[in-house]
């Protein structure tokens, strides 16, 4: 006889009933029945860890920001300009990322469309570390070369983790999943925070190339996690012109053609942030300690503006929100030419005060929209192409970043923004700052309330426990 065991009152009725669920239910756990497992939220809460674990890899990509630079700066003697056209190089993986999403839902490694592509590519950034933090001294042709493969693992991780937090994402509500982000975010930014300063404090006591090989320890961790992922049954293999026309036409449909062209025009506007690193270690003599204790405030000041917006403003229209945060964006980050132009010194604030208090108060109002973008490229992934759909949408805003690097490199160049040369600067900063309003004109780009349902319903998986239905 079939028995609903969703149905308590049967169940506490008839104890006969109860003790053949509970024989049932001991029987599937000794041979670890999969079904039991999913409907009890043990995988789905593996790999929301997995997930918060994977995304540690991002924690490496900033703490070896600030060796970077002062790696170009220092030992290849590289103007502003230069250092950002050869950091769009090393990033050039994250505008296909696209392509490594497509190949993770529709090539599986052995069976796998997750776990294995998490192993290449925590061992991709593990080995990159590595060559990059033993030698000495290394050519400028072989450090590019070892952060590109560095990127391109990074993506690889990245590809899937968002896949498992979209795939963990689809039956929430936009309340469930907000706590959910927030919970993770705030896991990552308080080991941003600490990352960030340690990372400081490291090049103080040790060359830049070394950090990389003390850090590699975090891709050491992933690799060795990448086989406990829990991957659903497939009913059918892919198949690739399948799944790439469903990723085309999906592309296409307005509802996710205009939130991508949104994420690509946000993106795209110039940042004068490298040039202020010059300007902060050669003019105002800032040492690293110093520039990792400031982003270490910066990322805890992020993390405020993720509570506040889950607190306060998850009410508000995206499209206000985001005017709104676009303008406080732009107001604080005109006000870096106080710091060139060392007004603050007159009026009695150091240097280092201001300094702080100013990348604080941009990634908070960075953040207070973060989350909900988050959930609108969540939403707009079907199931089945989810990692696929999920990084198109940021390699628009990838593609726009990488834009955006050479926009401000040229206009570097053109103000006149050399190495031991800020006459420009101040200028410069007025224009990008200006510039950062121009994204508010295409807000309508964007849904006004977040949407509640992916955008596509349709089943790919094969529900085990249809399939094993207790008699």
């Amino acid at each position: 006889m079939a028995v609903d065991f969703e149905d308590d009152t049967l169940l506490f009725s008839n104890h006969k009933l109860l003790e053949e669920e509970q024989e049932s239910l001991f029987s599937r756990i000794c041979r670890l029945d999969e079904s039991l497992l999913y409907s009890t939220g043990y995988f789905t809460v593996r790999n929301d860890v997995i997930s918060c674990l994977i995304s540690t890899v991002n924690i490496v990509d900033l703490v070896s920001s600030l060796p970077i630079m002062y790696i170009y700066k220092n030992e290849f003697n590289l103007s502003p300009a230069m250092l950002i056209f050869v950091s769009g190089i090393t990033r050039l993986p994250l505008n296909i990322k696209m392509l490594f999403a497509f190949m993770s839902d529709s090539f599986p490694i052995f069976g796998s469309r997750r776990k294995n592509y998490l192993a290449i590519g925590s061992f991709t950034v593990l080995s990159s570390m590595l060559m990059i933090g033993i030698p000495e001294k290394q050519g400028i042709i072989a450090t590019t070369f070892f952060l590109t493969s560095y990127a391109l693992g990074v993506t690889l991780c990245n590809v899937v983790g968002e896949a498992l937090v979209v795939e963990s994402g689809r039956n929430q509500s936009n309340d469930q999943f907000t706590r959910y982000t927030s919970a993770s975010i705030t896991f990552t930014k308080f080991l941003f925070s600490t990352m960030l300063y340690l990372g400081g404090l490291l090049m103080m006591v040790v060359s830049a190339r070394k950090v990389f090989l003390i850090a590699s320890v975090v891709p050491t961790m992933v690799f060795l996690i990448s086989p406990l992922i829990q991957e659903r049954e497939i009913a059918t293999s892919p198949n690739v012109q399948n799944q790439w026309s469903r990723l085309v036409t999906f592309a296409c449909v307005p509802e996710i053609r205009k939130p991508a062209f949104f994420f690509f025009i946000t993106a795209v506007a110039p940042d004068p942030g490298l040039a202020m690193f010059y300007f902060m270690t050669e003019k105002l003599h800032f040492k690293s300690e110093l520039l990792g204790r400031i982003w270490a405030i910066q990322s805890l000041a992020g993390l405020v503006g993720i509570y506040s917006y889950s607190v306060f403003f998850r009410g508000v229209g995206m499209r206000k929100l985001f005017a709104y945060t676009r303008v406080l964006i732009s107001f604080f980050s005109v006000l870096s030419m106080v710091l060139v132009k060392r007004w603050s010194v007159k009026l009695g604030v150091p240097d280092t005060t201001f300094a702080i208090a100013i990348a604080a108060l941009l990634e908070f109002s960075t953040e207070l929209y973060s989350i909900p973008m988050s959930i609108i490229s969540m939403r707009l992934c079907p199931q089945g192409i989810e990692s696929s759909m999920h990084s198109l949408l940021w390699s628009m805003q990838f593609v726009g970043l990488n834009i955006s690097t050479y926009i401000s490199a040229i206009s570097m160049n053109l103000f006149g923004v050399y190495k031991g040369n800020f006459d420009g600067l101040v200028p410069l900063i007025v224009l990008f700052s200006t510039i950062r309003l121009v994204p508010i004109l295409s807000v309508w780009m964007i849904p006004e309330e977040v949407p509640e349902d992916t955008i596509d319903q349709s089943e790919l998986y094969v529900p085990i426990s249809s399939r094993d239905s207790l008699e």
